[in-house]
């Protein structure tokens, strides 16, 4: 499989807002969240991602076909160095299991050099592993 990781414009902040109420839908599962009166999650940082130095909206292709999504900031998860942090992370669910995060991550990871962290749900055994 070939990963592809794109930086994503401000024209596709809705397809960002997509995929991430997909992303949201299954952290719910972990961290109890509902969706509000609209029907959506919802994602208020999104914005800041074109507006704010130190982050970085990214689009993850695996075949040339929409994968998922990584967002990039500078807001520590944990009281350690920290250059960039993982804010959000997803590939869908036909594309796992393949080396498809491994690839993408490694690409962001070469983008940005520096110290990161990366958060994830303790009850997420999948996230944990990877």
């Amino acid at each position: 499989m070939h990963m592809e990781v794109r930086r994503a414009h401000v024209a596709q902040k809705a397809l960002l807002e997509t995929l991430l109420e997909k992303y949201l839908y299954e952290l719910s599962f972990f961290e109890g969240e509902r969706f509000g009166e609209d029907g959506t999650f919802g994602y208020p940082y999104l914005a800041a991602y074109w507006q704010e130095e130190g982050r970085h909206p990214y689009l993850l292709y695996a075949d040339g076909r929409l994968s998922g999504l990584c967002l990039v900031n500078r807001i520590p998860a944990a009281d350690a160095p920290l250059d960039h942090a993982v804010a959000e992370f997803f590939v869908a669910p036909p594309d796992r299991r393949q080396g498809a995060a491994s690839a993408a991550i490694a690409q962001v990871f070469a983008r940005h050099p520096g110290a990161w962290q990366i958060a994830f749900h303790e009850k997420n055994a999948p996230a944990a592993a990877f």
